[in-house]
């Protein structure tokens, strides 16, 4: 069977009669996907962190670039001419029922694991081949792997654990703070803004910074300036243009909410874990892979981005995703040395290489 590269949007309302007959009481408004790939081969679901959205790549019907260009794709970790692969746009809003409170239920990431019940139903799907998550998405992975039993047979999580790391709580926490105080002040889109850029500090780490920026400031009519201000600065209210200031305190509070138990997942999972990670400390997710239920294996990189790693560093953790997918042993993943790691890094980068900064 030659795969045929297709792409479908659609949307899911839990609460009516959706696509293909599929109603599930779920206290949702809407949810929308989004398949590319193989229109017959193994479906893999794929998921980012809080500003990721369906579009994961593009293809022959959109061609702008999706948000893990690096990965997905023809020929790439997870290959589009092998793979049906779909995305989700995150619920970040729960319609409430008329016998709840008058005050809204945070979304968890067992309502966005739900979601992808819903979505799994709705394209006839009884069995995933993979949920492949990083940051974010990896915690609903987690959350899926130990809900519902059967839908899927292995997770990959990428720098997301059980739970939220006290330090970073704090840190969001914080954040939360500012929009609110802005949004007081009339001035909410600069909260947002704002509160990305003290984000923008927590995905990184100072050996990046330091490589990439000089400390000379800059004066101008608006004050002092330095060049990593600069670039956070400009990074928040790009994404302030395109979030809504409620979406942004609803979805880092799910985040801190954000609580599985490790042992009842029984489900194959895969972690990849980068040392250098401020917002999910290595340990964390150390602690998770002696604590999962059933098989496991933790792979460690070095990057000097951090957090964003799966972002800036996707080529490195490329070759372990594809031999996941493709059904390697988790003893012969473990077991790859060094240099075997870099000869599939650089075959990988040659084929598709870095995202932009």
């Amino acid at each position: 069977m030659k795969p045929r590269p297709v792409r479908r949007q659609g949307g899911l309302n839990g609460g009516l009669a959706a696509q293909r007959g599929v109603g599930l009481a779920l206290d949702v408004g809407y949810v929308q996907y989004e398949m590319c790939g193989a229109v017959d081969g193994p479906v893999v679901v794929v998921l980012g962190g809080i500003s990721a959205s369906r579009h994961l790549s593009s293809n022959e019907l959109d061609g702008t670039p999706g948000w893990w260009e690096s990965a997905v794709g023809p020929g790439r970790a997870i290959d589009t001419n092998r793979y049906c692969v779909v995305g989700i746009d995150y619920l970040t809003r729960l319609r409430g029922r008329p016998n709840q409170s008058s005050h809204p239920r945070t979304v968890t990431t067992f309502d966005q694991a739900h979601a992808i019940e819903l979505v799994l139903d709705a394209i006839e799907v009884r069995r995933a081949r993979a949920i492949v998550g990083a940051s974010y998405g990896g915690m609903t992975a987690l959350a899926f792997a130990s809900r519902a039993l059967g839908r899927v047979e292995q997770i990959v999580v990428i720098s997301a654990a059980h739970q939220s790391d006290p330090l970073a709580t704090a840190v969001r926490s914080i954040q939360r703070r500012i929009v609110r105080l802005s949004e007081d002040a009339g001035r909410s889109s600069e909260g947002v803004a704002l509160a990305r850029a003290l984000a923008m500090t927590t995905y990184r780490t100072p050996t990046e910074f330091s490589g990439r920026f000089h400390n000379e400031p800059s004066f101008g009519d608006g004050g002092v300036t330095f060049p990593a201000e600069e670039y956070v600065i400009a990074r928040g209210k790009h994404y302030a243009d395109r979030t809504a200031p409620k979406d942004f305190c609803e979805l880092t509070l799910s985040l801190d909410l954000h609580a599985v138990t490790p042992e009842a997942i029984k489900v194959p999972a895969t972690l990849i874990g980068i040392a250098e990670d401020q917002l999910v400390p290595i340990e964390r997710i150390r602690e998770l892979n002696r604590r999962l239920g059933g098989r496991s294996q933790l792979i460690e990189l070095n990057s000097r981005f951090g957090h964003d790693a799966f972002l800036k560093d996707t080529y490195r953790m490329a070759p372990f995703i594809a031999d996941v997918l493709e059904g390697s042993s988790l003893s012969s993943i473990v077991g790859r040395d060094e240099a075997g790691e870099s000869a599939h890094a650089r075959a990988a980068l040659g084929r598709y290489g870095e995202i932009p900064q």
